[in-house]
C-alpha cells in the first residue's frame, strides 16, 4: 500500500496499550476435543495454486545485477509455487535527482528523463534486463504501467509514494510510450512469448497517494479512466501489428478497495463494463474497455489485528466481484496484488509484510483454505527469505506456500469440524484434496490464534472418512510440521538477538524487528556479520523435513493425532489410498460452474408450470452458501411449484448414496423434499426440514438396478417462502471392483439383517492364481459392532481348514477391509470366506448361496471349521483380494 515507511504510519491506526511478550517455544497442552472430518466421498472443486505471485517495488532490487547469472533453476527448485513476478509501477513516475523521488526507484525510462524537450528519447533497457531474467527463472512478468514519467506532466506533483500523482499533458504522447515499450517488448522476446505475459493500469488507482490531479477527486477519476483507456489501446495497436489479436492482451487494476480511497473504485468497474455516465473508453469512443482481471490491497494492521474501519479479505472481493457481475463482466480473475500484515509490534514497517513469527505459517495455511472457499486467485508475496528472494533462510510462509503447492490438482475434500479447542482464541481447521490418478490424499490443518503470544497446543483427531488402501491393507503417511522447532529460525535468532543485547535502536527506523529479512533490517554492521556467522545455523533449522510411517486402514477410517503447537501447521501427504465410494456423479455440484448467479445452472434441468422459481445466488437474500459462492433456491413472490433435477444414464447398478446441505425461512414450505427416483425402484423422500443453518440430507442404499437414476429438489410451496441447496452428491457406495479378486465384489441384490454369533460361510472359486492379502466384507447400513473374517480351504463341499484370518474389525457402512498373511490361492479351486459378527443389527447384501451355523462371537477362529452348516440361500458381497 504505502513504500515510504514514515507516510505508511500516517495511515495506520496507531495500537496503544499492546504488550508483547518475548518469542518463546514454550508450549502448554489444553484439554480440547477438536475432531476435523474429511470425507471422501465428498469430492468438490479442483485445488489451485494460491501463491502464483511476487510482486516487487523497484526491479533493481532483486531483477537485475542480483538475478543475473542466477542458476535458471533457482526459483523452481526453491519456491516452484511462483509462476508470476510483478513490477509495480514499472514504467514512470519518477527519476534519480529529481526533489522527492526514491533513489531505490527510478521508473522513467529514458536516455535523460529530465530533458522536457525530448519526449521520445526511450530507455527500456534496465526493464528489458528484469524482464529476461525473470523469463530466465520460467516465470511470466506482470508488467504495472500507470504513473506518468515527469517530462510527460508539466508541473508533476510528487506524493506519497515517491512518484508524480498527475496525468499527462497530452495522452496521446503517452500512448505512444506504451506502445514503443510493447513494440521493443515484443522485438525482444518475440509476441507468442510476450502475449502469455500480463499486464497492469496502476497500483491502487484510486490511492490519493498515488493518484491526484490536485484538482479533485472527480477529476482524479476521469484521468486514471482516461489512463487505462490509453494503456491498453497502446498494448493492443502493438499486439495487432505483430499478428496477435487485441483480445490476447492480458490486463486488468489494482485497486486499494479493503479500505475507503480518493475515489469508489467501483465506478472504474463500471467504466470498463461501459456503463453509465462514465462508459465510454476515452480512446476508442466505443463503451467499455478490455479488462480481464481485478486485484486489491489486503492488509492487518498487525499480526492477528485487523485494520480499522477496513474489510474482510473475503468482502473487498466480493464487493470487487459483485459490481462487476452486475455490470455483466463474468469472466474476470480476482487477486491481491499487495498485502498481509502492514507493521510489527514495534509500530515500524515489515519488510515485506510478513512476520518470521510461527503465527505467520498458521495464518497462511487458514489463507490458503479461505481463498478457496471464496475463489479468490491469488494473494503475492513481498518476499520469501530473509534475502527476499535470493539466497537467505526460507520464513515459514513460504514452507507453507511450498506444502499447499503439493495439492493442487486434487479435488477438494469437503471438511467438517467438531467439538472445542481447548486453548482460548485457538482454531484448529484445515482443507484436505484427494488425487484419484495417483491414489494420493492431501491434507493441511492448522492451529490459528489471533492472539500472537498464544502458547497452548492441541490434539485434535484428523479423521479420513471412506478410505481405503489402493493395494494391501495399509497406506503411507509422509508428515510435515511447521512450528517453533520444525522448519523455523526464528525462535532462535529471538533468542540470540536478546542476549546480543540488540534493543529497538538496532534495527532501522524504516524497519520493524518483526521482519523476516533480519540482515536488512538490522543498522550496525558488527549485528549483521554476527547474523551471517549464524546463518548455516538458522538455514539447518528452517530445514523442513518429513516423518514416514505405515499405517493400516480399518473400517473405510483412518484417524491420525498429531500435536499441534501453538500457531503451528500440520501437512499430510498419505499415498496408496483410495476413495471406497465412486466418485460424485453430479454436474455442477455446488452450482459454481457459472461463474455469475443463473437462473438455468449448468448440468441441472427444470421443469414444472413455475420455471422462474429456480435460480442460482450468492450471498444475498438467504446469507453465504455452504461452500463455495453460489448456491440454488427455489423461491417465488407467488405460490410456486418447481422441480431442479439431474438424471444419469449408462451408470453400473449398485447401492448409491444421495446427500444435499439445505437451510431455508423456516416458513411453511408445503411440499418439499430431496429425491431418488427411476433407479429401478420406489421414489425415495427426504422433506426439507425447517432449518435456519445448513442442514445435510442423506437418502441411503439407492438400489440402482436398471443403469439410471434421477435425483431431484421438488417444491410444490406458498409464495414468498424458500430453500437452498448447495454441496449435492450421488455416488456408488463402493469403488469398482479389484481385477483379482475371490468372492462378490458388488453389493447384492437382496439385503437382510443378519444375527450376531453366527459362523457364516460363502463359498467361491478362484477365476485366476491370486495372492491374497486382505478380506472384504460390505454392509449397507446400520453398522453395528464388531467382525472376525478369515479364509477357509474347501473339504468335500464344506468349509475345511483355516487358511488365514483378520484381526477384529470394528464394523462402519461401505466396504469393511481386513489384513491377512498373503495367502496363495489357486485358479479354479473352491474356497469359503467366513465371518462372525459380534453384534445383530448389521444389513449385508447377498446372493445365492451362502451357509451357517450358531457360532458364539470368538478371539479367534477355529483351525477347522465347525460341521452341520445349514444353507441360507445367499452369498453375501464378500471377496478376497490382493
Amino acid at each position: 500500500m504505502k513504500k515510504i515507511l514514515n507516510l505508511l504510519l500516517c495511515s495506520v491506526m496507531v495500537m496503544v496499550g499492546i504488550v508483547v511478550a518475548s518469542e518463546t517455544s514454550n508450549k502448554a497442552f489444553a484439554a480440547g476435543n477438536v475432531a476435523v472430518t474429511f470425507d471422501l466421498a465428498a469430492e468438490g472443486q479442483t485445488l489451485s495454486n494460491k501463491f502464483t505471485d511476487v510482486n516487487v517495488w523497484g526491479y533493481g532490487d532483486n531483477w537485475l545485477a542480483n538475478a543475473t547469472g542466477q542458476p535458471s533453476n533457482y526459483f523452481s527448485t526453491n519456491y516452484p509455487f511462483v509462476k508470476n513476478v510483478q513490477f509495480m509501477t514499472a514504467t514512470g513516475g519518477c527519476y534519480v535527482g529529481y526533489s522527492g523521488c526514491s533513489i531505490y526507484y527510478p521508473r522513467d525510462l529514458f536516455v535523460d528523463p529530465s530533458d522536457t524537450g525530448n519526449l521520445t528519447d526511450y530507455d527500456f533497457s534496465s526493464l528489458v534486463t528484469g524482464l529476461h531474467n525473470v523469463v530466465n527463472q520460467g516465470l511470466k512478468p506482470l508488467i504495472k504501467t500507470g504513473n506518468v514519467p515527469l517530462k510527460y506532466t508539466t508541473s508533476p506533483a510528487i506524493g506519497g509514494m515517491a512518484n508524480n500523482t498527475k496525468f499527462p499533458d497530452d495522452y496521446d504522447v503517452y500512448y505512444n510510450y506504451i506502445k514503443a515499450l510493447a513494440d521493443e517488448l515484443i522485438a525482444e522476446f518475440g509476441i507468442n512469448e510476450v502475449k502469455s505475459w500480463s499486464w497492469g493500469v496502476g497500483t491502487e488507482f484510486e490511492n490519493k497517494d498515488w493518484f491526484d490531479d490536485k484538482v479533485s477527486a472527480n477529476t482524479t477519476k476521469i484521468g486514471f479512466f482516461k489512463l487505462y483507456d490509453y494503456t491498453v489501446a497502446a498494448l493492443e495497436a502493438a499486439y495487432v501489428q505483430a499478428g496477435a489479436t487485441a483480445s490476447e492482451v492480458i490486463v486488468g487494476a489494482h485497486s486499494l478497495a479493503f479500505a475507503a480511497g480518493y475515489w469508489n473504485e467501483e465506478e472504474f468497474i463500471d467504466h470498463v463494463a461501459g456503463v453509465g455516465v462514465n462508459g465510454v473508453n476515452y480512446k476508442t469512443g466505443l463503451n467499455g474497455t478490455q479488462i480481464d482481471y481485478l486485484t486489491a490491497s489486503f492488509y492487518d494492521s498487525r499480526p492477528g489485528m485487523v485494520y480499522s474501519g477496513g474489510k474482510t479479505l473475503v468482502n473487498t472481493i466480493n464487493s470487487l466481484r459483485d459490481r462487476a457481475k452486475t455490470n455483466g463482466l463474468n469472466h474476470l480473475k480476482y487477486g491481491i496484488d499487495e498485502g498481509r500484515i502492514f507493521s510489527g509490534f514495534d509500530n515500524k514497517a515489515l519488510y515485506s509484510r510478513v512476520v518470521a513469527h510461527t503465527f505467520q505459517a498458521s495464518a497462511d495455511a487458514r489463507l490458503f483454505k479461505t481463498m478457496h472457499d471464496a475463489n479468490i486467485d491469488w494473494f503475492s508475496a513481498w518476499g520469501l527469505s530473509t534475502e527476499t528472494f535470493w539466497g537467505g533462510v526460507p520464513s515459514v510462509g513460504t514452507h507453507v506456500a511450498n506444502l499447499a503447492y503439493k495439492m493442487v490438482g486434487d479435488k477438494r475434500v469437503e471438511g467438517s469440524v467438531t467439538g472445542s479447542p481447548g486453548g482460548a482464541g485457538n482454531e484448529i481447521n484445515g482443507i484436505a484434496g484427494y488425487n484419484s490418478t495417483t491414489d494420493t490424499i492431501h491434507l493441511m490443518v492448522y492451529n490459528y490464534n489471533n492472539n500472537f503470544n498464544a502458547t497452548t497446543s492441541e490434539t485434535p483427531a484428523i479423521n479420513l472418512a471412506n478410505i481405503i488402501p489402493a493395494s494391501g491393507s495399509t497406506v503411507t503417511v509422509k508428515q510435515w510440521v511447521v512450528d517453533d522447532t520444525h522448519g523455523n529460525f526464528w525462535p532462535q535468532w529471538w533468542a540470540d538477538q536478546t542476549s546480543r543485547g540488540l534493543t529497538d535502536s538496532s534495527y532501522s527506523a524504516g524497519w520493524s524487528k518483526y521482519s523476516v529479512e533480519v540482515p536488512k533490517a538490522l543498522t550496525n554492521a558488527a549485528d549483521v556479520n554476527y547474523w551471517y556467522s549464524r546463518e548455516d545455523a538458522y538455514k539447518a533449522l528452517a530445514a523442513l523435513s518429513p516423518t514416514t510411517s505405515t499405517v493400516p486402514v480399518t473400517g473405510n477410517t483412518l484417524t491420525l493425532n498429531p500435536e499441534m503447537a501453538h500457531h503451528g501447521v500440520v501437512f499430510y501427504e498419505i499415498t496408496n489410498a483410495k476413495r471406497s465410494t465412486g466418485p460424485n456423479l453430479v454436474v455442477n455440484p455446488g452450482f459454481e460452474e457459472d461463474g455469475a448467479a443463473v437462473s438455468s445452472p449448468i448440468g441441472w434441468s427444470t421443469s414444472g408450470p413455475d420455471l422462474d422459481a429456480d435460480y442460482t445466488e450468492g450471498t444475498s437474500g438467504s446469507g453465504a452458501p455452504h461452500s463455495g459462492l453460489y448456491k440454488l433456491g427455489h423461491w417465488k413472490g407467488t405460490n410456486y411449484n418447481v422441480y431442479t433435477y439431474q438424471t444419469f444414464t449408462g451408470i453400473p447398478n449398485g447401492l448409491y448414496t444421495l446427500k444435499a446441505w439445505v437451510k431455508n425461512n423456516l416458513g411453511n414450505l408445503g411440499t418439499a423434499y430431496m429425491e431418488a427416483k427411476d433407479y429401478g425402484g420406489a421414489s425415495l423422500k427426504s422433506n426439507i426440514p425447517k432449518t435456519s443453518v445448513w442442514t445435510q440430507l442423506v437418502i441411503e442404499n439407492v438400489n440402482v438396478t436398471n443403469g439410471q437414476a434421477t435425483i431431484g429438489f421438488y417444491s410444490n410451496s406458498p409464495a414468498t417462502t424458500w430453500y437452498m441447496v448447495d454441496d449435492v452428491q450421488f455416488y456408488a457406495n463402493s469403488v469398482s471392483a479389484p481385477s483379482e479378486y475371490v468372492g462378490l465384489v458388488t453389493p447384492g441384490s437382496k439385503t437382510e439383517t443378519t444375527a450376531d454369533n453366527n459362523f457364516v460361510a460363502t463359498k467361491a472359486i478362484a477365476g485366476q492364481d491370486l495372492t491374497a492379502t486382505n478380506l472384504n466384507l460390505y454392509v449397507a447400513s446400520g453398522a453395528a459392532g464388531k467382525v472376525r473374517m478369515a479364509l477357509y480351504s474347501d473339504n468335500s463341499g464344506n468349509p475345511g481348514a483355516l487358511l488365514a484370518e483378520t484381526p477384529e474389525i470394528t464394523l462402519y457402512n461401505g466396504w469393511n477391509q481386513g489384513t491377512i498373511p498373503s495367502t496363495a490361492l489357486t485358479e479354479d479351486t473352491p474356497y469359503w470366506l467366513v465371518f462372525v459378527l459380534s453384534q445383530t443389527g448389521n444389513v449385508l447384501t447377498y446372493n445365492p448361496p451362502v451357509q451357517y451355523t450358531s457360532y458364539t462371537y470368538p478371539t479367534s477362529l477355529p483351525a477347522a471349521a465347525p460341521t452341520g452348516l445349514t444353507s441360507n440361500g445367499g452369498t453375501y458381497a464378500f471377496y478376497a483380494s490382493n
